[in-house]
């Protein structure tokens, strides 16, 4: 019998109370130490997980300005090639000798064109699922933060029943 057993079993028979009963309570409160010692071990295993996912978030919301960076550039981009299949449209119309050799930049700039579009496409997707990444990490956080509110919850009501049955046995 640990110390504490033995002091809770101690004040207990001083209030009257039967051997079994006194042994029992004594016990009882023996066996919460394992699931308190869990529970703040959790506690410190959760913490550890809010600060790994924060380094994550701020990784992925720097990854997020990096793509909004590069999908500027690419309606950048986008913008200077539009620019210039008009004008090749017109230099068309006003030299149709070179008629053969525009229309193979037109299509040339088609399909880079097209290829700018896929990779627009492609990055707006892939922001997506940044931004959903994001969102279910706000969500485990939020989660994270609500288990740790129980498991204090849980903690204060194993300490408090504690400190209740220790006060109990001081005063009787």
């Amino acid at each position: 019998m640990s110390v504490m057993e033995a002091e809770v079993y101690e004040a207990f028979k001083a209030i009257g109370v039967p051997d079994e009963k006194a042994s029992a309570a004594a016990q009882a409160l023996s066996n919460q130490k394992p699931e308190i010692a869990a529970l703040v071990g959790d506690v410190g295993t959760l913490k550890s997980d809010v600060s790994v996912l924060k380094l994550d978030v701020a990784a992925l919301k720097s990854d997020v300005s990096i793509l909004k960076l590069d999908v500027a550039t690419l309606k950048s981009d986008m913008s200077v090639l539009k620019v210039d299949v008009a004008a090749l449209k017109s230099d068309v119309s006003v030299l149709k000798l070179d008629v053969a050799g525009l229309k193979s930049d037109v299509s040339i700039l088609k399909s880079d064109v097209v290829t700018v579009k896929l990779d627009v496409a492609v990055l707006k997707s892939d922001l997506g699922v940044v931004k959903a990444d994001v969102g279910t990490l706000k969500s485990d956080v939020s989660s994270l933060k609500a288990s740790m509110a129980v498991l204090q919850w849980a903690i204060g009501l194993s300490t408090a029943g504690v400190l209740s049955l220790v006060a109990k046995a001081f005063l009787h």
